[in-house]
């Protein structure tokens, strides 16, 4: 049809009729925006990435899934949870993670941060283990949070340089210390033998 002949069409309907053609059109338009407004929220979920080896006995996951996903949530560090379960046969007395965001950078290196578990003098393998140090038995899990201090420091960062939080974190070892001597270190999990240092 010709464009005249559209227009003579709509000169002749009725009100109510084109009222409820324009309400039609409204209504694809509405459903339209809504459904690319979903599509766009569904990708902009931030992710999370564990990069920890598959031999590493370490099952990590984030526990409050729905503060961490929602990118508009600008204190999702403050409110992240990572819930950490011993899956190996040894207890773990000190615990290293690294938290990466790929996509926030500070003088041109990835900003990161991490979180612990354990005395830190345990990071040294060579140190004894003390009576007051509670490990991670087998089987059991943690849940472990970024320091107030980090959380400080990446939310002055942030607001300072304006920038937009990370679409995507991830979650790699940095070091196991299994309270013998032996643990495991990098982000390949490569295991680690020392000779424990006597207390005397």
């Amino acid at each position: 049809m010709q464009p005249h002949g559209i227009l003579t069409t709509l000169q002749n309907l009725k009100p109510t009729v084109l009222a409820a053609a324009f309400l039609g059109l409204c209504a694809v338009g509405i459903v339209s925006s809504t459904a690319q407004s979903t599509q766009d929220d569904s990708q902009a979920e931030r992710k999370f990435e564990n990069t920890i080896p598959a031999h590493v006995p370490l099952k990590v996951k984030v526990k409050n899934e729905q503060s961490f996903k929602n990118h508009k949530n600008k204190k999702w560090l403050r409110e992240l949870e990572v819930e950490v379960k011993n899956t190996g046969s040894k207890p773990i007395y000190y615990l290293c993670l690294s938290i990466g965001l790929p996509d926030v950078t500070i003088q041109g290196y990835q900003y990161g941060m991490q979180i612990f578990y354990g005395r830190r003098e345990l990071l040294k393998f060579a140190n004894p283990i003390r009576p007051d140090d509670v490990p991670i038995l087998p089987g059991e899990s943690v849940v472990l949070k970024v320091s107030e201090k980090q959380v400080r420091g990446y939310e002055k960062f942030r607001d300072r340089e304006n920038g937009d939080d990370p679409k995507k974190v991830t979650f790699h070892l940095l070091v196991i210390n299994f309270g013998d001597g032996t643990g495991l270190e990098t982000y390949q999990g490569v295991p680690t033998l020392t000779r424990l240092e006597s207390n005397h």
